[in-house]
């Protein structure tokens, strides 16, 4: 029987490109990227749902609360990818080490349901000791990353 699987939305970015906005706060139809993911990776199996939170806590944390998802504190001021990276793995072993971990990036508007339950199909149908699956677009490396 295949493990569960956890998420860990990585909502802690800096927002720089979008002139210092919280990138999972921004809306389609009213509702955050935030909420949406939280709402798609559930209606896909996903569960339970975290996410790293860093300098937009203010707008972002009533945000995760609204969506179930628990947070978990950025506290470096100007952490990177790699910061929230490790604070998600470190995290989801001391919290949940029997399931396997999504981890999402936050910013992914067209993420919903139907490609992460794709994505689990394909986690589930990989070779048995299988340690990562990461979509591939145009030869590219894309996200979310799958981890055992």
């Amino acid at each position: 029987m295949p493990a569960p699987i956890a998420a860990i939305i990585l909502a802690a970015g800096q927002g720089s490109r979008l002139g210092g906005r919280a990138k999972p706060a921004l809306r389609i139809d009213g509702v955050s990227l935030l909420e949406r993911l939280a709402r798609g990776l559930r209606d896909a199996g996903v569960a339970p749902v975290r996410a790293v939170i860093g300098p937009y806590a203010d707008i972002l944390m009533p945000l995760a609360q609204r969506a179930a998802i628990a947070p978990l504190a950025q506290a470096l001021p100007d952490a990177s990818l790699a910061d929230s990276q490790r604070l998600a793995l470190r995290e989801h072993v001391r919290a949940h080490p029997d399931h396997d971990l999504l981890l999402v990036l936050a910013d992914l508007p067209l993420l919903d349901a139907n490609a992460i339950a794709d994505l689990l199909a394909q986690w589930r149908a990989c070779a048995p000791g299988a340690d990562s699956l990461r979509p591939r677009v145009d030869g590219a490396p894309g996200h979310p990353l799958l981890l055992s």
